[in-house]
């Protein structure tokens, strides 16, 4: 009996003592939210509120208590935030994770932590798992009835896309996190301030210097970090090595926040360094290393990379290499937290993804110029391949990056971004070459040449085409075509719009259709071997296998002191370099305008400058192209929409009378070729026909020509209303061979607002760029685009033209046909009809174009057409000694024999019978 009472009383003390810690947990707590939502606490009040949660979070909660444990723990976090320690920080938003997980609560509770994770992981340089926990609360964002902080988040992904170089997609992340902010209300001014200041700098660093400059000209008015304003400002201005606009600018910062200010110090040094003050560049530098030693000594952060970057600048213009290579190698190790090298020998082999790639890229190239400089003085072969192998981590770098970005816009970027390393690196070793090694040089010359062209092209491609064969779920492509779709719908309403309301709100919706792209696409990228890197290599005898022994292949690179140019056969290899001075670019750019825009009243004529350009690139390779059947022309930079074959050649007018000419973006396409496609049938499509386009409101007109283009065709053949937006897209795929006899439009501006016309019987009858590139054209054998355009567009100097051409080979199509500018429709009838009458017969693509191209000039019916303006704009891509149907018109001979033979067998044996 006395023991039971003493288990009594015992349950009894226990009971009281767990009511007495309930009682003082909750006090506690309490305490220590009212401290925390104070207006203005003090150091020493967040001091003691971290000293009661931390306390009560030392216990482990009951059920019904953890919601409140999760809470705390976010608050927690944030205090330390607040004292710049992201280490605890992190600890304590992931604790509240954990507890939501072990108590079962619902992920919507721990949407701030995963925000403020996502933030903390950033500012620790921690990129892979900052996106993690950012891509986290954007899923749990959308789970959500009313948003929680979208603003912060949206502009937090903004941040990371920026500093991960993919800046037309931070754009869009800012001007969406803009869009939830109330223009009116006062308290989000500072909100609207941040957003509009961060898509400026990724303005500006897409050299869009005019819009950049404008918004910071607008901030300075809100009265908020006026001297941070400055910064960005001045930044612009030393974009366009205007340094001393940035020093006039820099001279307005308040003194007090510029003395301890490293972004500051490192903009004045980059200022005086411009305007080539080398005293004062010094001493800035030497303001800013004691910053460096004080306040950053055991932090690596991107402004003491840009520190030591501008001071091996400083040392390469003493002509100190050693000193500069070393200031280098400390810049590398700040941007690549992992790389601890063992000296300046070392390159990084790997990078992670979400560094500050244009960073890191600008000092390695940097380290790559100063090892050469230090290779002219001293001679040492060590100093040479110090340089190489830094500019091959350069250019490793730009390969990975843009395999793991989500779109082509950001891969165009950076392809233009590192084309000038390209130029600088194969100047260099031709100049640094010694002779005896000059084939050995070129040969390395071509195969660097050629991987710094259409790379962006090559991954968006391969990419589309891993689309379809991999696992990736149905649901997801579904969705990606649902919203490209929405996307082209929204820019059809653009187009439409007659009023900045409605301009403003397609905007809007647009930065939102794009931000839910680039996170669909985002789950893409994880899909294992989907952004795998390919080969980068061209070898030249890679390539020389893939060719025909009876075909040529020229291609160009514009360097900037050289053209260089080079011939390729099976069996054979040339090269010739050429420098600059040699012919004046204007003479070929007065020439190239006067086909575009001619006179009435001019004749056709080739000044000397032009016959001497082509004696200059085709002289020393005239036997070989006279010995072959046809030439494949790989241009670069100013030269991809150059029209080669329309220079003089030997005793020819034209190289169009001696050789049919195909185009392409890049070597890559050789080595890549395509299996034989075997699909066969022609879809043509030729929409504006009808008597009822005159009052149409698209504003197209009729093309009465466009059905003699079709009209032979042995396939199906949609005119008029039966050419819709709705059957091209349920029906491109099945086509051998795909005709478009319509209008097109392309743009100068933005390359995705470029579109091809269908029948507009509703407002939905465009496909534009975006949309094109989706579709699912790998079987396909050639697309013929007989409209206006739909080989123009922005030049990409990597990347050649963006145009609705490049989108259908990113679809999968070897073989195109398209217009460079403007097309007459009776001139486009004639060819293409002449161009599908040689193909029948058996000839090329390239030649069945070229021999059109020649009966039209030879025509006196066509006589008003035969300036170059009206045909030279029909151009052909594609291998010349592929796709050619004349395996099909074999198999049509053969047919014909063999029904010859048969008919042939039936009279004997009608003969015999009788």
């Amino acid at each position: 009996m006395a023991s039971k009472k003493a288990l009594i009383f015992f349950c009894l003390v226990v009971g009281s003592v767990s009511c007495l810690q309930a009682q003082s947990f909750r006090h506690k707590l309490e305490q220590a939210d009212q401290l925390y939502f104070l207006d203005a606490p003090t150091e020493a009040q967040d001091r003691k509120a971290l000293e009661l949660y931390e306390e009560v979070l030392s216990f482990t909660p009951e059920p019904e208590e953890s919601m409140e444990f999760v809470l705390a723990c976010e608050r927690v976090g944030n205090i330390y935030l607040t004292f710049r320690m992201p280490e605890k920080a992190k600890y304590w938003y992931s604790k509240g994770i954990d507890l939501t997980r072990a108590f079962g609560h619902s992920d919507t509770l721990v949407y701030s932590h995963h925000l403020y994770l996502g933030e903390s992981y950033f500012g620790l340089n921690q990129f892979d798992s900052s996106l993690y926990h950012l891509e986290k609360a954007e899923k749990i964002q959308a789970a959500l009835n009313q948003g929680k902080q979208p603003e912060r988040l949206y502009n937090a992904l903004g941040v990371y896309f920026f500093e991960t170089g993919n800046f037309n997609r931070s754009i869009s992340y800012f001007t969406k996190a803009n869009s939830y902010l109330d223009a009116e209300d006062p308290n989000q001014l500072y909100a609207r301030y941040s957003f509009l200041s961060n898509k400026a700098s990724a303005l500006y660093r897409l050299r869009n210097y005019r819009e950049a400059k404008s918004i910071y000209l607008d901030l300075l008015n809100f009265g908020i970090n006026r001297d941070q304003i400055l910064l960005n400002l001045a930044n612009t201005y030393l974009e366009q090595n205007q340094g001393e606009e940035a020093l006039r600018v820099l001279g307005q910062v308040n003194s007090a926040f510029g003395i301890r200010s490293l972004s500051y110090l490192n903009l004045k040094a980059k200022a005086w360094l411009a305007v080539h003050h080398l005293d004062s560049l010094d001493q800035t530098l030497k303001e800013a290393e004691v910053l460096v030693a004080k306040e950053f000594q055991n932090r690596k952060i991107l402004q003491k990379a840009i520190f030591y970057t501008i001071s091996g600048d400083l040392e390469v213009l003493r002509q100190n290499e050693i000193e500069a290579l070393g200031l280098y190698q400390q810049a590398i190790e700040q941007l690549l937290p992992a790389f601890s090298s063992s000296g300046i020998m070392e390159s990084p082999k790997e990078f992670p993804f979400g560094i500050s790639f244009l960073s890191l890229f600008e000092v390695l190239t940097k380290k790559a110029k100063a090892s050469w400089k230090l290779y002219q003085k001293e001679g040492s072969p060590q100093w040479f391949d110090l340089g190489v192998e830094s500019w091959e981590a350069a250019f490793r770098l730009s390969s990975f990056i843009s395999a793991n970005y989500d779109n082509d816009e950001a891969r165009i970027f950076l392809g233009d971004w590192v084309l000038d390393g390209y130029k600088t690196y194969l100047d260099g070793l031709f100049f640094l070459s010694s002779p005896e090694n000059k084939e050995e040089t070129m040969r390395r010359i071509f195969s660097l040449s050629e991987r710094s062209k259409a790379e962006a092209l090559k991954i968006g491609r391969n990419q589309e085409a891993k689309k379809r064969k991999s696992q990736i779920p149905k649901t997801l492509i579904q969705e990606e075509k649902n919203i490209l779709y929405a996307i082209s719908r929204t820019y059809q309403q653009q187009l439409n719009a007659n009023s900045e309301v409605q301009i403003k709100v397609g905007e809007a919706e647009l930065a939102d259709l794009q931000v839910k792209l680039s996170r669909l696409r985002e789950d893409f990228r994880k899909i294992q071997g989907f952004t795998e890197l390919e080969n980068r290599e061209i070898a030249l005898e890679a390539i020389q296998e893939s060719i025909e022994s009876s075909q040529a292949v020229m291609t160009f690179f514009l360097s900037e002191a050289h053209l260089f140019v080079f011939s390729i056969t099976s069996d054979s290899f040339e090269s010739k370099v050429i420098p600059l001075d040699q012919f004046p670019l204007t003479i070929l750019e007065s020439w190239i305008l006067g086909i575009r825009n001619p006179s009435p009243s001019a004749r056709w004529e080739t000044s000397a400058g032009v016959r001497a350009f082509s004696n200059l690139i085709f002289g020393d390779f005239q036997k070989t192209l006279n010995q072959s059947d046809g030439l494949l022309i790989i241009p670069h930079d100013i030269f991809n929409s150059f029209p080669f074959e329309l220079l003089p050649f030997g005793k020819y007018r034209f190289l169009l009378e001696v050789l049919p000419v195909a185009y392409q973006y890049s070597s890559w396409t050789i080595l890549e070729k395509s299996p034989v496609k075997k699909q066969r049938g022609y879809l043509a499509f030729a929409p504006f026909l009808g008597e009822e386009i005159e009052s149409n409101s698209s504003g197209f007109a009729r093309l009465p020509q466009s059905y003699e283009e079709v009209k032979n065709l042995e396939g199906q053949i949609l005119i008029g209303k039966e050419a819709n937006r709705a059957a091209f897209l349920s029906r491109a795929h099945q086509a051998g061979i795909l005709h478009l006899a319509t209008h097109a439009v392309a743009s100068s501006e933005d390359p995705n607002e470029a579109f091809i016309a269908f029948y507009p019987e509703e407002e939905e009858f465009r496909v534009f760029a975006p949309e094109l590139a989706f579709q699912d054209l790998q079987n396909t054998r050639l697309v013929y685009l007989s409209a206006c355009e739909t080989g123009a567009g922005v030049l990409s100097k990597s990347e050649g033209i963006i145009s609705l051409a490049r989108s259908l080979s990113i679809a999968g199509v070897d073989q195109l046909v398209f217009s460079q500018w403007s097309s007459e429709d009776q001139v486009a009838a004639f060819i293409a009809k002449r161009f599908y009458r040689y193909l029948d017969r058996g000839e090329s693509y390239s030649n069945s174009l070229r021999l059109a191209k020649m009966d039209l000039i030879s025509d006196p019916k066509m006589a008003q057409f035969h300036h170059p303006f009206y045909w030279a704009n029909f151009r052909g891509v594609g291998l010349p000694d592929s796709g050619s149907d004349g395996e099909w018109a074999l198999w049509q001979i053969a047919l014909v024999i063999s029904l010859g033979l048969m008919l042939l067998l039936a009279g004997v044996l009608v003969l015999v019978r009788k």
